[in-house]
């Protein structure tokens, strides 16, 4: 095999090699356009666009108060079973 072969196969792998991740995420934006189309409809009157949209936008992205809650009693005992794990192992190891 010639350098000029070489050089060839090499052009042709990096142009695959750009392509390929261009066409999925092409593919995905589509389909994530498709996906929205309808939800951007419904939220039409949501008028997040408007001043104080940004405060409207955190509002509706915000978890409800019992899942924060129940998030954070759920962290507490995990960092605790961690803690109770690691502690043997410390003492003994």
């Amino acid at each position: 095999m010639t350098d000029t072969d070489t050089m060839r196969i090499a052009v042709a792998y990096k142009r695959f090699a750009d392509n390929v991740p261009m066409i999925l995420d092409c593919a995905l934006l589509r389909s994530v356009k498709v996906g929205l189309e309808p939800v951007l409809f419904l939220f039409n009157g949501v008028h997040i666009s408007v001043p104080g949209g940004y405060e409207r936008c955190r509002f509706l992205l915000n978890e409800p108060e019992d899942i924060v809650a129940r998030h954070a009693a759920l962290q507490k005992k995990r960092d605790s079973l961690v803690k109770g794990k690691e502690e043997p192992l410390r003492a003994f190891g």
